[in-house]
């Protein structure tokens, strides 16, 4: 049986507690009216649902059937308060002014029975409304709508001040009411969940259509999941965090949660335990979780994270929040769990598509950017594909060579120029030669090899031909021949000068006075410390080639200093340069060798004054920066073309049109490289002809760890 809540009324202050009684014939006339409305108001709950007008037809029925003159319905929210609902003979602002009435109603059962609902003045607690409606509200009758043990709200009719006091009938009429109302209140929230289900299977389906379309790309896939939970459960923000090594870290973020700051948060390592839960997390309180309070400074307040999972293999999170409080129900978490259960598969797929296409790239970035060509032959020896490499060797275009034999696209020529045959896929054997490019010129020293392809079941299906360029060690090659030729002429042109004029002073008939022995003297000198030099280059060149040069790192080298010290020695050396050194005053001491630093600036202007011949202004210029400083050299000589440019760093390389100008066997350049480099710098040039160049070098202010290691062999 139901339980009783009365509410007594309490007799009005300064009056009689003798109030007049209802006579029985007209008690009978409303017993009789009281179950004519109830048989309507069962008919209207049995055929329809809309609870709002239900629970004013159930009100208003029960005011009238009470004789009174005002009724409200007050619904109980989840933290025990109450909220107006419906009310009956109220203006709305009256019904505001039912604050302080509202705040003495029970928030449970058993309170309502230990205090009996008893107030001393009914009329104080609705003064408001008294004084909003001019009515002058003194008696209640109130009783609890219970469904069950669920404590739905109370249902109140309301009296003015001098008529009859609710009776015992009373309120055994009211409680009729009150359950019809609660019938109502449950058939409208069956409805309501029955419409939320079927609300939530319709999203459902509309969003794996969505996920569907996105197909394969990820970060597409990503939003839409994201974009549909959060429209889903109305919420005010919604983010998928993809776990990776354990740790969880925002992927993609709508509303609310689309903020750096959140993002940063959210990536906290302490989330990563209460995010890896295999069951749906309900967040009451964002404020009450210290990993996620930095979220309730944007306002949100409660929140739902459920795992994305496929099996037991979790993939990631998906955290819907919101800015209201009590905002989610049992069903939006069981609709986010179904949702983050569709979306999972969805989002392996994608993610195994990102990963097997992230592969792909790479491994065509490789065959793309690899320095060896390489060609696909289809089973016909037809060609498929080709890399950069290819192209660039053979003029040829993908879109032009695609179904051409392999024959037409790689073909090899001997030195002499006569056609050679490409090996057989089987042969496993190599052939070298030049490439005859496709414009008829020759191209570069290559060496082919093919190698089959085989399917599953060792049938051939095509093969590939590995295009290896030559030209380097064909460089070697002439290098050696250039080096033997530079060396013959260079060792032999001192050696010569100085067998010559020591021979002259050592003939019996040879009278030569003291100035011409000074000046035989000065000249064997010079040769000799020419021949020296050559020497001394070769067995630095040797030394680098056998694994580079060895530091002898000091602390605090000024390099400013020493610039200065190679720009006052070549000024001896040259009457028709202008030699200038411009370093900034707090230019910074760096840790290097001063030995190979001073013979890289001495190299530097003795080109500079050797590739100027007119003379004029040779700057040496320092700056520096966090890293680096900086050092160039810079003169208004012959300059250099784009060709001579690309080949001044090359061991025994000498500009053809400047051979004339100067000696040299072309490894002062070479060897600047190499210093430069072993310091863990660079060095680079611009020049134009006619204009000049510029040389410049780069050295970090603090040394490598290979260099130090060096220094310390």
């Amino acid at each position: 049986m139901q339980k009783q809540l009365p509410f007594e009324p309490s007799t009005p202050k300064g009056e009689k507690s003798i109030v007049p009684l209802e006579s029985a014939d007209a008690l009978r006339e409303r017993q009789i009216l009281q179950r004519e409305y109830l048989l309507h108001i069962s008919r209207e709950i049995s055929a329809a649902l809309d609870l709002p007008t239900l629970l004013q037809r159930v009100l208003r029925y029960a005011v009238e059937i009470l004789a009174g003159q005002a009724g409200v319905i007050a619904l109980r929210r989840a933290d025990g308060t109450f909220f107006v609902h419906t009310s009956v003979g109220l203006p709305s602002e009256a019904v505001a002014a039912l604050g302080p009435f509202l705040e003495r109603l029970p928030q449970t059962v058993e309170q309502g029975e230990a205090t009996n609902w008893q107030f001393s003045d009914v009329r104080e607690q609705l003064a408001g409304v008294s004084q909003v409606t001019g009515m002058s509200l003194s008696h209640a009758v109130g009783l609890p709508l219970l469904l069950g043990d669920q404590f739905l709200g109370m249902v109140f009719v309301f009296r003015t001040t001098g008529a009859a006091l609710f009776s015992s009938i009373d309120k055994t009429l009211l409680q009729a009411f009150a359950d019809q109302a609660a019938i109502a209140i449950d058939n409208a929230r069956l409805y309501s969940q029955m419409t939320a289900r079927a609300n939530a299977l319709s999203k459902l389906y509309q969003a794996g259509l969505a996920l569907a379309e996105q197909g394969t790309d990820l970060d597409a896939t990503l939003r839409q999941v994201v974009r549909l939970a959060k429209d889903a459960v109305e919420a005010d923000g919604a983010a998928i965090l993809m776990r990776e090594n354990g740790r969880f870290a925002v992927s993609v973020a709508e509303g609310v949660l689309d903020n750096d700051d959140i993002r940063r948060s959210l990536a906290d390592p302490s989330l990563a335990e209460p995010l890896s839960r295999c069951e749906p997390w309900v967040i009451k309180n964002v404020a009450d979780e210290p990993a996620l309070a930095p979220l309730a400074a944007h306002d949100i307040q409660t929140g739902v994270c459920v795992p994305i999972a496929v099996g037991s293999e979790q993939s990631g999170s998906m955290l819907v929040v919101t800015r209201n409080k009590y905002a989610f129900h049992p069903q939006d978490v069981a609709l986010l769990n179904a949702f983050a259960n569709q979306s999972a598969l969805a989002i392996r797929n994608a993610r195994l598509y990102h990963d097997l296409s992230l592969q792909h790239e790479r491994l065509s970035a490789i065959l793309a950017n690899s320095a060896d060509g390489i060609l696909i032959l289809d089973e016909g020896q037809r060609v498929q594909d080709f890399n950069d490499a290819v192209a660039r060797m053979t003029g040829w275009d993908i879109k032009d060579a695609a179904g051409q034999p392999g024959s037409a696209v790689i073909r090899l020529t001997s030195p002499q120029g006569a056609p050679m045959p490409l090996p057989q896929p089987d042969a496993r054997a190599s052939v070298e030669g030049y490439l005859a490019r496709r414009d008829g010129e020759r191209g570069p020293y290559v060496s082919i090899s093919l190698s089959p392809l085989r399917d599953a079941q060792g049938r051939p299906v095509g093969a590939v031909v590995n295009v290896h360029d030559m030209s380097a060690f064909r460089q070697a090659e002439e290098l050696k021949s250039t080096f033997l030729s530079v060396i013959s002429h260079e060792l032999k042109t001192p050696v010569a000068l100085i067998k010559g004029f020591a021979e002259t002073l050592s003939r019996e008939d040879a009278t030569p006075d003291a100035e011409t022995v000074r000046e035989f003297g000065h000249i064997i000198a010079d040769e000799s410390d020419r021949l020296t030099r050559l020497i001394d280059n070769l067995l630095t060149a040797a030394r680098v080639e056998a694994g580079g040069i060895s530091l002898s790192l000091v602390p605090e080298v000024p390099l400013d200093k020493l610039a200065e010290q190679a720009a006052a020695a070549f000024r001896e050396q040259t009457d028709r340069h202008q030699i200038d050194v411009q370093f900034p005053a707090d230019f910074p001491l760096i840790t290097a060798d001063p030995h190979w630093l001073r013979q890289v600036l001495d190299n530097l202007l003795s080109n500079a004054i050797k590739y100027s011949p007119r003379g004029g202004r040779i700057r040496i210029k320092g700056w520096y920066d966090d890293a680096s400083v900086h050092v160039s050299v810079s003169d208004e000589g012959l300059g250099l073309s784009e060709e001579e440019q690309k080949h001044l760093f090359t061991r025994f390389y000498r500009a053809p049109g400047k051979k004339r100008i100067s000696k040299g066997a072309g490894l002062g350049l070479y060897l600047c490289k190499a210093v430069v480099e072993a310091h863990g710098g660079q060095i680079r040039v611009h020049s134009e002809e006619g204009k000049g160049t510029t040389i410049a070098f780069s050295i970090p202010r603090q040394p490598h760890s290979s260099e130090q290691e060096a220094a310390h062999e």
